[in-house]
């Protein structure tokens, strides 16, 4: 594929660009390589095809992801290439809607959809045109031959550093061989004079020789040198005969060359300047254009598109391929207000330019007969759209593979086509095919060291709720359907949750049931080697793109070294694994569980409930050892949310007030979420002890035991004798539906750890003593340079607290431990968090600060994080200045811990990234480094009641063992509501902003 088509395709999203070599070489070299192909077709698709750098990720996989055997020259040659996937959809007015509506706006599924911003039109003979599609042709090598030995691919790194003249001696040498690549890339240095004299004929003999062998990109070459007149007299017609020879190996900017220059036949421009401004004039109202709809300022728009596209008319011509897309831009500002008779002649020309232009099979036409099909669907004419569907759909398979994102779009649209007409059965099979090819995707990403996984799984989620709301309309329409399709949804609702908060859990549990120290080591050792490169590998990006004049070249140069040398270490930890522990990938992969095997893993007195929350609808599923329901919610994700944050709102404490002096808490709200969300299925909870709750959504932010389960008859702010959830059930929280199969089946293979108790709290802080646990208001400002908090501003900012060593000593008390196993003040640092061998413990506990990715404000690569609060050093460095990172704790802890107890404020908050899911911070990083079981917090707590629950809870739990770790918190908050000592901590702000992560359940 070209790089003008790859171009137009990236503009609306964010992908990652990925470089693969062959095997023959140094790992060391390979990556090198590979990474200096990725960037190559970075910096060009930038540079010359305005392409957001932004939007362009970058990374070396060296010769870690063949495609063919290496042991040939032809596998070697289809390993050389570069990968590009889609990380994340950016808000483009491009962008594809994922969630199918039934509104009059049309839905978007290319990059031709919707109001188009086309680049701009070229002239055949301006220099533009071509030079900016073969001056790297030698990277683009997914469609090329390759080279079997150095020369090539060492001229090749020469010419990225703009070394053209050390590069020559070594592209003749393959050339002379007889190797394609090297062979276009001669003649384009040739023609463009780069290290050599131009040379018009010595460029015509390679770009022949090479087009000769088949090369598609040596095809395009010559096919421009036809047009020109370059070493050879024009001919326009066998550039034509070139240009399809090269269209025909997938090389798809060869047909909008023959597009232009049947259009230039047909309507030649008389003088070139004038031309060019006018088509300049045309990109700038364009511009305004996209803007303006961006806006919803359709009617504000509809006179600029009219000029711009009168503007192209008069340059191009009237069947110029840029005229079909202002037609199209127009067409869409008419239907976005429901204009459709002025809409539909528009999406009609453009449609019959773009075939007569471009092709009848081409990917714009596809975008056209879409956008038409979504005008006749918005009218209810179903006959007319139909077959305009089905045909778009059929071009992009075609184009793009039959699992390609696009695709799923098309195929999303498609369901939403026959839902509105009721047709659920065909609905169904389309959105199936939709979800499966997206939940490929996620596979895909687990298996590979990808950045974006998160937020691609978020951009996913339209379509696996529009699968749930055709399942259940489907289960209405057939009773007899409804076991199988409650099965398929509940596995389809897991997709909603895979992430990597889940992975975290999976990859613990995966080491723990290797059975074998050594394999346990492996495995984490590669896990924190990918997170380190990663790490790395972002913080480069961001460091690359920085301005020229802002740049650290010494610190760039060292990122680039560092994350080579993480990648050749993962590449062989990788190979050892799978030679070692060949059972650790599938282990780690997230893949749905049955609803059978939950009720098996599931025991007598627990349950689980799992929600999808939806654009308009949400969904719940409830399972239990021997029933089974599977619900739609009529209240959207936004409903939800709306009702969280007004609950949200009352329960942290105000940094202004007394903590005793909490607003009321709105209990009807709370009761009519309950309603909402699990009422109906009281009747098959009225066994179950213990809920296991997998939330989406506002709902991750939420304790499920402040919902109300019936309206109080008297005062409603009488806390004490509400009939709050917690009353009657305790409550866990899973990040997902598959963590509860790995805590069970995986984590308990490990060995139990020898001690019952470590804890670390009351560090050496000098700040305001009222201030208590809540630093909600306070801010940390890292180092302008290395990014470390300074000694002296931690420790004078941050309150004491004197209680927290209280609450570790009685908890230590409880659970068998004696006082060397509690380290306070001066002791509650980092370096003795490393010094411990916290593997040795089964309870891990610390008793402090906690700040949440936004108070800590940091100038230095890498985005701000959550952080523990510790005894801060005499003078900072970047290893200590007094806040354990989640980073830091994911990378340096190593545990067994089967409960790590965070008496700390806002410790279950997400890690500060867009859209990041719930526990993704500091519960995340604790469950990476080896807990089974979370304590953790959803707002900031206050001291006392904090001491009195944590210990009440470990006196239970130590007592009755069997009752789980749930029970033992739901018996704390019931003993801090009902004992009239704490008639102050009645505010559910007191006594609930704890909940269990991770295994709870009874007897755990």
């Amino acid at each position: 594929m070209a790089l003008l088509s790859i171009a137009s395709a990236l503009k609306p999203y964010k992908y990652e660009i990925g470089g693969h070599t062959d095997s023959r070489g140094s790992a060391v070299y390979n990556l090198k390589l590979s990474i200096k192909r990725a960037k190559a077709i970075r910096k060009t698709l930038c540079r010359k095809y305005d392409v957001d750098c932004n939007n362009l990720l970058t990374r070396g996989y060296g010769e870690a992801h063949p495609i063919a055997s290496n042991s040939s020259r032809s596998g070697r040659s289809a390993n050389r290439r570069v990968s590009i996937k889609r990380v994340e959809t950016t808000k483009t007015l491009a962008q594809h809607q994922e969630q199918v509506s039934t509104s009059n706006e049309p839905q978007v599924v290319s990059n031709n959809a919707h109001v188009q911003q086309p680049t701009p039109t070229q002239s055949i003979t301006s220099p533009s045109t071509t030079e900016a599609n073969v001056k790297k042709v030698p990277e683009n090598v997914q469609q090329s031959q390759g080279s079997d030995d150095y020369e090539f691919t060492q001229a090749m790194l020469l010419i990225d550093q703009g070394q053209y003249a050390q590069a020559l001696p070594l592209l003749q040498q393959a050339a002379n061989r007889g190797e394609a690549m090297a062979q276009t890339a001669l003649a384009v240095m040739y023609w463009q004079g780069q290290g050599v004299t131009k040379n018009p004929d010595q460029a015509f003999k390679w770009a022949n020789k090479a087009a000769k062998q088949g090369d598609p990109n040596a095809q395009f070459v010559l096919a421009i040198l036809y047009v020109r007149g370059i070493g050879t007299n024009k001919n326009p017609e066998l550039a034509v005969q070139w240009l399809r020879k090269a269209a025909a190996q997938g090389h798809e900017n060869a047909l909008a060359i023959i597009a232009q220059l049947k259009a230039q036949q047909e309507s030649p421009p008389a003088n070139n300047q004038p031309q060019n401004l006018a088509l300049q004039q045309a990109k700038e109202l364009n511009s305004q254009v996209v803007k303006l709809y961006q806006q919803g300022k359709y009617a504000e728009a509809v006179p600029l598109a009219k000029q711009a596209l009168a503007i192209s008319e008069q340059a191009l011509g009237t069947n110029h391929p840029d005229v079909a897309n202002g037609l199209n831009n127009l067409a869409a500002l008419y239907t976005a207000q429901g204009q459709y008779q002025q809409a539909e002649p528009l999406y009609q020309r453009s449609l019959k330019i773009r075939e007569q232009a471009l092709g009848a099979n081409h990917p714009d036409v596809a975008a056209s007969l879409h956008n038409l099909a979504e005008l006749y669907r918005a009218q209810g004419q179903y006959q007319q759209a139909e077959p305009l569907y089905q045909r778009s759909l059929k071009i992009w398979e075609q184009a793009l593979g039959a699992n390609h994102p696009d695709v799923a779009t098309s195929l999303n649209n498609l369901a939403g086509f026959y839902y509105v007409q009721r047709q659920y059965a065909k609905a169904l099979d389309y959105v199936r095919r939709a979800s499966r090819i997206y939940q490929e995707r996620i596979v895909a990403n687990s298996r590979e060291a990808t950045s974006g996984g998160d937020k691609e799984r978020t951009g996913f989620k339209g379509t696996f709720g529009w699968h749930l709301g055709i399942a259940a309309a489907r289960v209405a329409e057939a009773p007899e359907l409804r076991d199988e399709l409650t099965a398929e949804s509940f596995a389809i609702s897991q997709l909603f949750h895979a992430g990597s908060v889940g992975n975290a859990v999976a990859q613990m549990a995966a080491r723990f049931a290797s059975g074998s120290s050594a394999l346990a080591d492996l495995a984490r050792a590669k896990e924190d080697t990918q997170t380190m490169w990663l790490k790395t590998e972002a913080d480069l990006i961001t460091a690359i793109g920085k301005p020229n004049d802002q740049q650290n070249p010494t610190l760039i140069q060292n990122l680039r070294t560092r994350s080579q040398e993480l990648k050749t270490q993962l590449d062989a930890l990788n190979q050892r694994l799978a030679q070692e522990f060949p059972d650790y990938a599938e282990l780690t992969i997230p893949q749905p569980t049955a609803i059978d095997q939950v009720q098996r893993l599931l025991k007598p007195g627990e349950g689980l409930v799992s929600f999808a929350l939806g654009v308009d609808k949400s969904f719940v599923w409830l399972i239990t050892p021997d029933q089974i329901s599977f619900r739609q919610i009529e209240r959207s994700a936004n409903d939800i949310a709306k009702q969280v944050n007004l609950l949200r709102d009352k329960l942290s404490p105000d940094p202004d007030k007394n903590d005793r002096l909490r607003q009321a808490f709105p209990v009807t709200i709370a009761h009519a979420l309950y309603q909402d969300i699990l009422a109906p299925e009281a009747a098959r909870l009225a066994n179950i002890k213990t809920l296991f709750v997998v939330p989406d959504g506002a709902l991750e932010s939420l304790p499920f035991s402040v919902l109300v389960t019936k309206l109080p008859t008297g005062n409603p702010e009488d806390y004490q004798n509400v009939a709050w959830l917690s009353r009657a059930w305790a409550t866990v929280t899973l990040p997902t539906v598959s963590s509860l199969r790995a805590l069970r089946t995986l984590a308990t293979k490990g060995q139990t750890a020898p001690q019952p108790f470590v804890g670390f709290g009351d560090p050496k802080f000098e700040g305001d003593p009222s201030a208590n646990r809540d630093i909600g208001g306070i801010r940390l400002v890292g180092d302008i340079n290395s990014g470390v908090i300074p000694a002296n501003r931690l420790s004078t900012i941050l309150s004491p607290l004197p209680d927290t060593a209280k609450e570790l000593r009685a908890n230590a008390k409880t659970l068998g431990a004696g006082a060397n196993s509690i380290f306070l003040q001066e002791q509650a640092s980092i370096p003795q968090v490393r010094r411990t061998r916290l593997t040795d413990y089964r309870v891990v506990q610390f008793a402090t600060h906690a700040l949440v990715a936004g108070q800590i404000q940091q100038f230095q690569l890498g985005q701000a994080e959550p952080a523990i609060a510790l005894t801060p050093p005499p003078q900072s460095t970047k290893d200590n200045d007094g806040l354990l990172r989640a980073s830091q704790i994911a990378a340096d802890l190593k545990l067994n811990a089967d409960w790590v107890v965070l008496s700390a404020c806002n410790t279950a908050a997400p890690d500060g990234s867009s859209g990041a899911p719930g526990l993704s911070g500091l519960a995340k990083a604790f469950f990476y480094a080896g807990a089974k079981a979370m304590l953790v917090s959803h707002w900031s707590i206050v001291s006392q009641p904090a001491v009195v629950l944590t210990g009440h809870m470990f006196q239970q739990w130590q007592d009755n063992p069997q009752i789980g770790r749930a029970e033992a918190l739901r018996r704390a908050q019931m003993y801090v509501l009902d004992n009239p000592d704490y008639d102050y901590y009645k505010h559910p702000g007191s006594w609930a902003p704890f909940v269990v992560a991770g295994e709870g359940g009874v007897g755990r």
